[in-house]
C-alpha cells in the first residue's frame, strides 16, 4: 500500500521580499528616510558650495582646493 505524500509549502504573505523585507520594519524605514534625507542635503549643500567658489573666484585651483577641503577631515 502507498502512502499518499503531502508537500507542505509555506503560506504566502504580503510582506515585502526580497531586497525590500527590511523597510517592512517601522525604525528601519524611518532611520532609512532620515539617512536618505540627510544625504540628499549633503549633496545639496556640496554643488551649492563649489558653484559660489567658482562665481566668485573664477579659478579651477580655488574650486580644487575647496573640493580638497570638503574631503579632509
Amino acid at each position: 500500500m502507498e502512502t499518499a505524500r503531502t508537500e507542505t509549502r509555506p503560506p504566502q504573505t504580503t510582506r515585502a521580499a526580497g531586497m525590500f523585507r527590511a523597510l517592512a520594519h517601522r525604525n528601519y524605514r524611518l532611520f532609512w528616510t532620515g539617512a536618505f534625507l540627510s544625504n540628499v542635503g549633503t549633496w545639496m549643500q556640496t554643488v551649492a558650495q563649489s558653484l559660489l567658489v567658482f562665481q566668485l573666484t573664477r579659478s579651477g585651483t580655488w574650486l580644487g582646493a575647496d573640493s580638497f577641503m570638503a574631503t579632509v577631515p
